[in-house]
């Protein structure tokens, strides 16, 4: 079976990635006491009703799950990149508020758009009982973002019907159409993989994550209809 020359390049860079050299540096993401500095002074000004997530700041409490997501994107560990996925975030999503009635969402969801550039974070959003948390959250919220700049440039951004997965079944729009493996035309759910991918290839403090890997599969399983079979074998054999 031949593979198609894009996926090719997509996994050659994974594989290169995966055989640099990584060391230790210290995660600001998981220093209670500098992600509360963060929440502090830059993470809550994001938020519109801060209040609804209740008091405290530690690893249990809602501050601290949705200021360690935002963290990741601020500083995923990846030299090259840091900074680089949170100013996207902030250029597109002009706020976060958070809505924990899950009446009226589809179970399992972290988070939507309510309108352009205004993202609801969900009750499930904070369930660290999940084996894909926090990183799901990060590229979730990544996601959202990713939307909106398709939006903004008229190109299409929308889901459609699952044709695989726990959503096969139901009428709800929640899948990509097929995975890009190239960050200009990568629809939410690609763009949200390739994060993720870079995460766990590249970065000083999450490389070979499995809570990576289980957000990475979750999405391909589930919420991408079309996937190419090298993608797929690549991610369950790593």
């Amino acid at each position: 079976m031949s593979v198609p020359m894009k996926y090719l390049i997509f996994l050659s860079i994974l594989i290169a990635s995966s055989l640099s050299s990584s060391f230790a540096f210290a995660n600001p993401c998981e220093d209670t006491r500098q992600l509360k500095s963060l929440w502090e002074t830059k993470y809550i000004k994001l938020v519109q009703n801060p209040e609804a997530l209740g008091n405290g700041f530690d690893r249990s409490s809602m501050a601290f799950k949705l200021a360690n997501a935002i963290c990741i994107l601020e500083y995923p560990g990846l030299p090259k990149y840091d900074g680089i996925y949170y100013r996207y975030y902030t250029a597109m999503i002009k706020t976060l508020i958070i809505n924990l009635d899950s009446s009226r969402v589809t179970s399992g969801t972290l988070a939507s758009t309510s309108s352009l550039g205004v993202i609801e974070i969900h009750r499930e959003f904070f369930n660290y009982e999940r084996p894909d948390m926090p990183f799901a959250g990060t590229s979730t919220i990544l996601h959202e973002a990713r939307h909106v700049e398709l939006a903004l440039n008229n190109k299409p951004n929308y889901h459609v019907k699952c044709t695989k997965g726990i959503l096969k079944e139901s009428n709800i729009k929640a899948c990509d159409a097929e995975f890009a493996a190239r960050w200009e035309i990568a629809s939410p759910r690609s763009y949200e993989v390739m994060f993720l991918s870079k995460l766990y290839e590249e970065s000083v403090y999450y490389t070979t994550n499995q809570a990576i890997k289980a957000s990475i599969n979750n999405t391909l399983e589930n919420y991408i209809n079309d996937v190419p079979i090298e993608i797929y074998q690549y991610f369950y054999k790593r």
